[in-house]
């Protein structure tokens, strides 16, 4: 079984959406593993913290227990195309490190940089990146995510 995964903004030592993250994290390890004890990641994350104000992605490795956390600078990635993929089948409802159905999708983009997933009508997600999208000056994210603990929770006042 694969570990799964919290990758988490990190700035001048300031967790970004922890909350959501500790959520999923407390979430996935007791339906998982039936794990009562809880392990705060801010207890855990905040002696490990890069001390600059560089922006940096932090990976928490889990199952029961967390396994390995990494810090590596982060840099806002050029996305200068999009392919819109179908993937009526696909189940997401924790965050693995291994993600084969994802995985099979994206290597179906062609010459694009990143995929918007569409499933049963509905956008979902991208590969990588969470979707937040504006209009009329209102910010809202997709109603039916396939990773449902963070991405429906990033905005809030999120309009449906």
């Amino acid at each position: 079984m694969s570990l799964l995964v919290e990758t988490i903004y990190i700035k001048a030592q300031k967790i970004r959406n922890l909350s959501f993250h500790q959520a999923r994290f407390r979430k996935s390890r007791k339906a998982l593993f039936d794990v009562k004890a809880d392990i705060l990641l801010k207890e855990v994350l905040a002696p490990t913290l890069p001390k600059d104000d560089v922006m940096y992605k932090c990976r928490v490795l889990y199952d029961e227990k967390i396994r390995e956390i990494t810090y590596k600078p982060y840099f806002y990635p050029v996305i200068n195309s999009l392919a819109i993929m179908t993937a009526d089948d696909i189940e997401y409802p924790y965050k693995w490190v291994e993600r084969p159905e994802l995985d099979e999708v994206f290597r179906q983009k062609g010459n694009a940089d990143e995929i918007i997933i569409i499933r049963k009508g509905w956008v979902t997600d991208a590969y990588y990146y969470n979707l937040v999208f504006e209009k009329n000056g209102e910010f809202f994210t997709p109603h039916i995510p396939l990773l449902k603990v963070h991405n429906g929770l990033l905005l809030s006042g999120r309009k449906k």
